[in-house]
């Protein structure tokens, strides 16, 4: 009877110490972005966001890839808080870590990374501009109207920094190119140049 006692014992001292093992892992069904974390010990978990930490962001203009660290754009990761996020066991008891657990098996749990986008970024992204220009601008004389035209030959692109905000949110860590949203940027000081000469020269026709 004494020897069942003892295995028992055993068992049950085994058992625990592996339902304190389960507890202290990242639970099943978890996501950041694309990648599963599912069973990453606490300190596999952290080397996992240093390495993110580290990781470089590759945008997509039109056929172009071009590649930024993140303090080259002014983002910042915010590490601690997305551990926290991720582990939230860290100050929970064996119960209600293992329930979290195990309430995880059902439910899936997708996050993205803790990311800043401050003042710095928006400036920085703003002032970029990508020439794909292959001629230069025109400015044409048309005899019988007594003017000049302008014609803006320029293909310049400026990125959407809210967007591109969201797509390195919703990618960063995947290895993904982040393609954002672009617009045309016009070259508004040459046609006000024109405009301000086809003035001139009404004036010039008129007798002014």
């Amino acid at each position: 009877m004494q020897k069942y006692v003892v295995v028992g014992l055993c068992f049950l001292v085994a058992l625990l110490l592996f339902l304190r093992h389960l507890g202290r892992l990242v639970y099943p069904n978890t996501y950041l972005n694309s990648t599963s974390l599912k069973g990453y010990s606490k300190e596999r978990l952290l080397q996992f966001l240093s390495g993110i930490n580290q990781t470089k962001v590759k945008i997509k203009v039109k056929d172009r890839v071009y590649t930024f660290t993140q303090k080259d754009l002014g983002v910042s990761f915010d590490l601690n808080s997305t551990f926290k996020t991720l582990y939230p066991q860290e100050n929970l008891g064996i119960g209600a870590s293992l329930f979290g657990y195990f309430s995880a098996l059902k439910t899936p749990r997708k996050y993205v990374p803790t990311l800043k986008f401050g003042s710095e970024f928006y400036a920085k992204v703003d002032k970029m501009r990508f020439d794909f220009s292959v001629q230069e601008d025109e400015v044409n004389v048309v005899p019988e109207r007594q003017i000049l035209t302008y014609v803006n030959n320029q293909e310049i692109y400026a990125i959407d920094a809210p967007n591109l905000a969201e797509k390195i949110t919703i990618s960063l860590g995947s290895g993904k190119v982040v393609v954002p949203k672009l617009h045309r940027v016009m070259n508004a000081e040459r046609a006000l140049e024109v405009a301000k000469m086809n003035e001139r020269l009404a004036k010039v026709f008129a007798g002014g």
